[in-house]
């Protein structure tokens, strides 16, 4: 129940924190019968909310199992349906629990069903595909002899940010043509632990192409600048929210393949020698009104009230999120995450309390246009902020 209403919010508040989601190959996403979107995992559960939302079928995820420890949690979580899956580092002893989540899988495809599995079996934020773990083959395979599947499809997914922890940046994702369990059955039930490693191999090469990977983790740092730049360049319209091309994809893949091939390029150019790393920063440097720096200056003096409303009707729930992920979250990893949950839930929060407050002066109807108007403006003001940073910069 609590997933149904999860998902059309999760929906809104993916279109805000993001300025552009670039999908290509949903088609590669079968319309029926049991299907495995086995992903890389740079940040937290963001990856979890667009493969939700980006489909129509329900899908359940795999989730680290220590934040399933409160009773409360779980119970939410579940009803979000995730499942615990448990590591080494939750305690040998707890691995046996695994058990109960495989079977809980085996009947979510045996039923047709979609499960998203982070194949790297962890959450590193960073540019780059780190080694699969099997899990992803084992699950595949093993749901086809416990349930006499004919087949299920492991679609590999590659997601990838523009910056990892910022808000308002560009979103890439690749969706890969799926892999058949079936083609490795009798492979596995003659050798299976090597056809466990062969279905791993063929994953991660389907998955290399799709993600921008660096080599080293000092040329990440360094190049993040250029990125900056090269997407900046690129100039991402501010709609349609979201695109089916890879243009901006391919663009930075190649630089980062070249980069890699002679990290020198980067190590060696002294205008990034003491440039420091930000993760958290995606600040917009071009005008999506166009050129014409007239033009915009007359926008921005021109709205400046409707922004002032709109950004001081929102205030309280942006900054509450701002306030507790940069405040209260250690890693990066969860950065974006906790700040786009504590925002959606207080804006919901913030909403009843306004319409409640107008309920005392108008009707039913009338008291929920302006909440929803009120929300609109939020999103109208995040627009006028792009546009002032870009004519900030250009100044």
């Amino acid at each position: 129940m609590l997933y149904l209403i999860i998902r059309p919010l999760a929906r809104v508040f993916l279109f805000v924190f993001f300025r552009k989601i670039y999908l290509f190959g949903k088609e590669n996403i079968p319309k029926s019968g049991p299907v495995i979107l086995a992903s890389n995992h740079p940040n937290a559960f963001v990856e979890a909310c667009i493969y939700a939302v980006i489909q129509p079928r329900p899908v359940h995820f795999l989730t680290r199992a220590d934040v399933f420890k409160s009773p409360i949690a779980n119970r939410i979580l579940r009803s979000l349906n995730m499942l615990p899956i448990y590591r080494f580092k939750d305690g040998y002893s707890s691995l046996k629990n695994n058990e109960a989540t495989f079977n809980s899988c085996y009947e979510i495809l045996g039923k047709g069903g979609v499960v998203i599995i982070f194949s790297e079996a962890s959450c590193v934020s960073e540019k780059r595909l780190r080694p699969l773990q099997r899990g992803t083959a084992r699950l595949a395979i093993s749901a086809l002899e416990s349930q006499s599947l004919d087949n299920v499809s492991v679609v590999p997914i590659g997601v990838n940010y523009a910056k990892l922890a910022g808000i308002r940046g560009e979103v890439m994702i690749n969706i890969g043509t799926p892999l058949n369990a079936k083609d490795y059955r009798k492979r596995y039930e003659a050798e299976p632990n090597q056809t466990l490693k062969e279905f791993t191999h063929d994953l991660e090469e389907c998955l290399k192409p799709m993600v921008i990977h660096f080599d080293n983790k000092e040329v990440e740092r360094k190049a993040e600048y250029l990125l900056d730049e090269a997407v900046c360049e690129y100039k991402s319209s501010f709609w349609p929210p979201v695109e089916n091309n890879q243009n901006l994809f391919k663009n930075l893949k190649s630089m980062v393949d070249r980069w890699n091939e002679n990290s020198e390029i980067i190590l060696g150019d002294l205008r990034l020698k003491n440039y420091i790393y930000q993760p958290y920063v995606s600040e917009v440097k071009y005008s999506t009104l166009g050129d014409e720096k007239w033009l915009n200056g007359i926008f921005l003096v021109a709205m400046f009230p409707i922004f002032l409303v709109g950004f001081l009707i929102n205030l309280p729930p942006y900054y509450l999120a701002k306030y507790i992920a940069y405040n209260k979250v250690k890693n990066i990893e969860f950065h974006l995450s906790v700040r786009m949950s504590v925002m959606m839930i207080g804006s919901c929060i913030w909403g009843m309390i306004m319409w409640f407050l107008l309920r005392a002066y108008f009707s039913f109807w009338v008291s929920t246009l302006i909440v929803i108007g009120s929300f609109l403006l939020g999103y109208f003001a995040i627009f006028y902020k792009e546009q002032w940073s870009a004519f900030r910069y250009d100044t």
